[in-house]
């Protein structure tokens, strides 16, 4: 039996956990999730919905599908589950109702972890890698084996940080010869135990990664190979203040697949200089910020193995050979507020390209206000200026916002009534203003907490 129509979503599932210990945000530019503190910890999210599945006649079956993804973490250990059940309504005499071969171990287990990103002396994880990073970032950054949950891949990270030195490495598929990574660093002056205040903490890194089979086909040689240098100074280190400076080159050297199936080799390199901060108020408030100055040449983009790499990963080197050179302003800012509020935000802008500009934000409430859950997002492309036709918050056809606001009509479980609003908007060819296309689609949400 095959899937032949797509999952329809009609209830969604969001579930916290709360245990010994609480879950923190993760609003770290990694994008890793495992940056947690130590203790028992859970959460879950997933949904519910309807699949038409074709059995051996050719007849349509309409299965549930109940898809639920717990985490859990005792200690530093943590485990994630994906669990995919689908029941057949309607199942044929001596025919199980529920489909097994879905609830084989390696479907379910997503991925087993020791330790958090950065945890000394080490940290491990074994098969879903999503919002891996490597250093900085500039050539691996925030990057999911993930994609479809029919093909698992299974991945594994190891990162061993001591006084002195240390390296982050990366398999993203041990079945097969895919993507590996490492990142090896050291910190000279400790190393040469010399005691040197604040710059004894300079760090000094080499990243080498290897797409050894993009388009996954053995026949092709189009092996993509990225390797990079680092500097990154801790300026400041307190409890409620983390500031680091960093400067960080790579080179990308690919096979581009041409028309005639033949490959051609292109390379291209850039470098950036940046700050990362981290501030935590007294537990009340949390701030991450990151802001980079990039100077990009022919045939080179930053964050080239990022979240999004394997889904277009046999396309993806051909990309590089459109690419202009070019220097701009990259920022990223995430907050969090007594872990009632959340608020994220990127923009970046392109130096002598006019409307380069690209922003997002995006702001959660989930239980600030009794009964309320709220979700607000805004994307921007298209910037030139902070006001005027191509002003950040001038709306027009570049825009879309869209808002979830819930009321929880039954508390334990959680039982909320979500209202989306999407707005889109478009020129009109005859009166040149801007119309709106309004989107509202109501839903219902369920949020467990154990």
């Amino acid at each position: 039996m095959k899937p032949i129509v797509t999952l329809m979503i009609i209830t969604g599932i969001l579930l916290s956990g709360t245990g010994l210990g609480r879950a923190q945000n993760n609003l770290m530019f990694s994008g890793d999730p495992n940056s947690v503190q130590a203790g028992l910890t859970g959460g879950m999210m997933g949904g519910v919905g309807v699949s038409f599945i074709e059995d051996d006649d050719g007849e349509m079956e309409t299965w549930v599908n109940l898809n639920l993804q717990p985490e859990l973490r005792f200690g530093k250990f943590g485990i994630g589950l994906h669990l995919d059940l689908l029941v057949n309504t309607a199942p044929d005499s001596g025919e199980d109702a529920i489909r097994t071969e879905d609830l084989e171990f390696t479907k379910i287990v997503r991925y087993l972890s020791y330790g958090w990103k950065g945890s000394k002396p080490l940290y491990a994880r074994l098969g879903d890698l999503s919002g891996y990073s490597l250093g900085d970032g500039f050539l691996f950054y925030s990057y999911s084996n993930q994609i479809n949950e029919d093909n698992r891949k299974l991945g594994l990270a190891v990162d061993v940080n001591l006084e002195k030195f240390g390296v982050e490495t990366v398999t993203t598929d041990l079945g097969r010869l895919g993507i590996i990574g490492a990142r090896p660093y050291v910190r000279p002056l400790k190393l040469a135990n010399l005691n040197v205040p604040l710059l004894d903490k300079l760090e000094a890194g080499f990243t080498f990664v290897e797409d050894f089979d993009p388009d996954e086909n053995t026949n092709t040689d189009d092996e993509t190979i990225a390797y990079g240098i680092d500097l990154g100074l801790p300026v400041i280190q307190t409890k409620p203040l983390n500031l680091r400076l960093y400067w960080d080159w790579a080179t990308i050297t690919a096979q581009v697949p041409q028309m005639d199936g033949s490959f051609e080799e292109i390379d291209g390199a850039g470098q950036a200089l940046g700050t990362a901060a981290t501030f935590n108020g007294l537990g009340l408030l949390t701030l991450n910020a990151r802001l980079e100055r990039r100077w990009l040449g022919e045939n080179f983009i930053p964050n080239y193995f990022n979240a999004l790499y394997e889904v277009h990963r046999a396309e993806r080197a051909q990309a590089l050979q459109t690419v202009e050179e070019k220097s701009g302003t990259f920022g990223e800012l995430g907050g969090d507020f007594l872990g009632k509020a959340t608020l994220k935000g990127s923009y970046q802008y392109i130096d002598d390209i006019k409307y380069s500009g690209v922003f997002h934000a995006e702001a959660s409430i989930p239980d600030a206000i009794p009964k309320i859950w709220a979700f607000a997002a805004y994307d921007r492309t298209h910037i030139e200026t902070m006001t005027g036709t191509y002003g950040l918050f001038k709306v027009n056809q570049y825009s879309l916002a869209y808002v979830d606001v819930g009321y929880k009509l039954k508390e334990v479980p959680d039982i909320i009534l979500v209202m989306h609003y999407e707005w889109s908007f478009r020129e009109n060819e005859e009166t040149g203003e801007i119309d709106t296309i309004q989107k509202i689609t109501p839903r219902i949400q369920v949020n467990f907490t154990f």
